[in-house]
């Protein structure tokens, strides 16, 4: 299916000598990762499969990464005759960031993913409405505007995980001195995000704070946690990282609602990935060290297969 090249280039003056926080780089490449998989999983469905690659020609000035989307048709589904056709590298990387910042396709429709979750702050669509006479899908937001969308642009943004990706691709302008991501295909920008597009709720205060006064100290990063008690009511849920087991307090209140009104199955094992907050406190000697886990935002969940089902779907 061939190959997609384009880069991801961070700018601001915390990046003027070229460098760049390893765990900010990691998450948000690892994002694009998970971008083009699900991406690819929703158009193409089992038919092809994709893999997102490093270059190494790393550039100072920015801060400039070249990646290479590689895409194959899977090998038992060379013999199958399909609907439609395939969407290949190049679509993809179209669909999911477009060909020149702001450009609109048909009737004015938004052509990009990245254009409309800018245009929604992130948002979940209220309501999703096909238009077959026009060609166009009709996306609504929470205030009941109407956005004329590509049909494949709209229904990769429906996906929570797309979402969540590009929340995790954008996440380091949060930080302070990070002011604006170029995705680029060679020297051309084909779209540009900046602090003023994140959503309200994403803020300068990821990373690591120090408070040496009161000998308090804050982590808030991204994680990916797996459920091994969960608890409905008020009170902590238990998590694993893979190296620690711990007790956290889940304060996202549109996931909890979500819980509540049954919108989401949640199952016994489920993986989620957060945006987690670990507050340690020591004592005026040192001592006496505390440390606390809040699960401040909910990103996504996956469920493991055959299950026993916690909370029931509606």
């Amino acid at each position: 299916m061939g190959r997609a090249e384009f880069q991801l280039a961070f700018d601001g003056p915390a990046l003027r000598h070229g460098t760049m926080d390893v765990n900010e780089l990691a998450s948000s490449l690892l994002a694009v990762g998970d971008l083009f998989r699900n991406a690819n999983t929703v158009l193409n469905e089992n038919r092809s499969e994709v893999s997102v690659r490093v270059r190494s020609d790393f550039k100072k000035g920015s801060f400039e990464v070249a990646l290479l989307l590689d895409q194959g048709i899977l090998e038992h589904a060379r013999s199958l005759l399909f609907p439609g056709a395939l969407v290949g590298a190049g679509g993809l990387v179209k669909l999911l960031f477009g060909t020149d910042a702001g450009k609109k396709g048909v009737a004015g429709a938004i052509s990009s993913v990245l254009d409309l979750w800018k245009k929604l702050g992130g948002e979940k669509p209220k309501q999703i409405i096909k238009d077959e006479a026009k060609g166009i899908t009709i996306v609504v937001n929470g205030s009941n505007n109407q956005i004329n969308v590509e049909p494949k642009t709209a229904a990769l943004y429906a996906s929570d995980e797309i979402r969540s990706s590009i929340l995790g691709i954008v996440r380091p302008l949060a930080k302070k001195g990070v002011k604006d991501l170029q995705i680029r295909s060679g020297k051309k920008v084909i779209n540009c995000v900046e602090k003023a597009d994140l959503p309200a709720d994403l803020d300068e205060r990821d990373g690591v704070e120090d408070d040496a006064a009161a000998n308090v100290r804050r982590d808030r990063r991204e994680a990916i946690l797996r459920v091994t008690r969960a608890n409905f009511e008020k009170g902590k849920w238990g998590f694993s990282d893979g190296a620690a087991s711990f007790n956290a307090e889940i304060t996202d209140k549109v996931f909890k609602q979500q819980l509540d009104a049954r919108e989401v199955g949640f199952y016994k094992g489920d993986t989620l990935k957060v945006i987690l907050l670990i507050t340690q406190v020591a004592g005026s000697d040192g001592q006496n060290l505390q440390t606390t886990y809040e699960i401040e935002k909910v990103l996504a969940h996956e469920r493991l297969p055959n299950q026993q089902k916690l909370l029931p779907q509606s």
